[in-house]
């Protein structure tokens, strides 16, 4: 500490100045004129606060108060303006963009628009050429309508893009169905592809019934059957119409008769994919059955002699004595036929399961007893 009379430094632990003599005092090392003039100026400030503000001339009009007021006004409203630019370059960007083209694609899917989807995918498309997705998108809606071409062509990028894409092969699978291009349906199958699509194959590519007979013109009813591969089920129409629709169940032979019989069959596989339709067309045409065989076919006797007539099973023989015509009203035959006395013509008539008859036999027997 120092003497507060002659301000000479006092050893710590006296009592008195070893200068003056004076009694030591505690005083502190700080500047005494300093601390005023800072106590000077905190109770300026303090007194500034109390008073009250003057007013600022009336040309300002404002109050420090507004002017904060209106300061905060015109931050919030900067702000504003800068957010909704933000917000209307963000947006112009999304609608620009590919993930948008994409899903908007889908929402003209969900309303059935599909040449709108097609437009939509196709500007995805050009907007990142390098993604599978919106090709497979536009094949898909493009074989919905029937623009098998382009479908393909669509679909085939797809697997380029991505050899993984699944779903891309799958419509692909489905195009080549709808359009019954086996070769195309080999060629596929014959790809180096992954386990995944040849999983896929197994359970698309369900192979088509076979027939047991070809297609062609037959003169008797025919018995058809109908096969396939496995467990598979048989659906089959007579009419021409689509078996995948309105098909029967098959069970059992087919039996065809007259006229001309469009037969389409589908197989079925346990997870319900659907072969190609395959077709054939049946002309049942009966023909004329042919004479009855009769033995002996003619001659002169003279002892009594008995016809054997052959009659095929499901057919009935009329005949006469007399040379005319046998009708369905005439004797028939049922056993072998004695030969009457005299010159006589037998007159025999074959009518078949369908009706059909054969041409009018005539023999001709002299049976003259001795």
């Amino acid at each position: 500490m120092k003497c507060c009379k002659c301000g000479e430094e006092i050893k710590v632990g006296s009592v008195y100045c070893q200068n003056c003599g004076e009694p030591a005092q505690i005083v502190p090392d700080y500047n005494v004129l300093e601390d005023d003039i800072i106590v000077s100026y905190l109770n300026e400030q303090k007194n500034a606060e109390k008073q009250p503000q003057k007013e600022q001339p009336e040309q300002e009009g404002k109050t420090p108060e507004k002017k904060k007021a209106g300061s905060a006004q015109k931050k919030a409203a900067i702000l504003a303006v800068i957010a909704a630019a933000l917000v209307v370059v963000v947006l112009a960007l999304y609608l620009t963009s590919y993930s948008y083209c994409i899903a908007k694609g889908k929402r003209c899917d969900a309303k059935e628009d599909y040449a709108q989807a097609v437009a939509c995918y196709e500007k995805a498309i050009g907007k990142r050429e390098d993604r599978a997705e919106a090709y497979r998108l536009a094949g898909a809606d493009l074989l919905l309508l029937k623009d098998y071409e382009k479908a393909e062509s669509y679909l085939l990028l797809a697997i380029e893009k991505d050899p993984n894409d699944v779903e891309a092969y799958e419509t692909l699978l489905q195009l080549y169905v709808a359009t019954k291009d086996d070769a195309a349906l080999e060629r596929l199958k014959e790809a180096d592809v992954t386990p995944e699509v040849q999983k896929l194959f197994q359970k698309l590519l369900v192979s088509p019934p076979e027939f047991s007979e070809e297609e062609g013109t037959y003169g008797d009813d025919l018995e058809l059957s109908l096969s396939c591969d496995g467990d598979q089920e048989i659906f089959y129409t007579l009419d021409g119409s689509d078996p995948v629709k309105g098909g029967t169940r098959y069970e059992g032979t087919i039996m065809l008769t007259e006229g001309s019989t469009t037969v389409k069959a589908v197989a079925r596989n346990a997870d319900g994919n659907y072969s190609l339709v395959t077709e054939n067309t049946y002309e049942i045409a009966y023909e004329k059955p042919d004479y009855p065989e009769v033995s002996p076919s003619e001659g002169s006797f003279t002892a009594p002699t008995f016809v054997q007539v052959t009659i095929p099973e499901g057919c009935t023989v009329y005949y006469t004595w007399d040379g005319s015509r046998p009708t369905e009203s005439s004797a028939v035959c049922t056993e072998p036929l004695a030969i009457p006395e005299g010159n006589n013509i037998l007159s025999l008539l074959l009518v078949d399961e369908h009706g059909m008859q054969s041409d009018v036999l005539q023999c001709n027997y002299r049976y003259l007893p001795q």
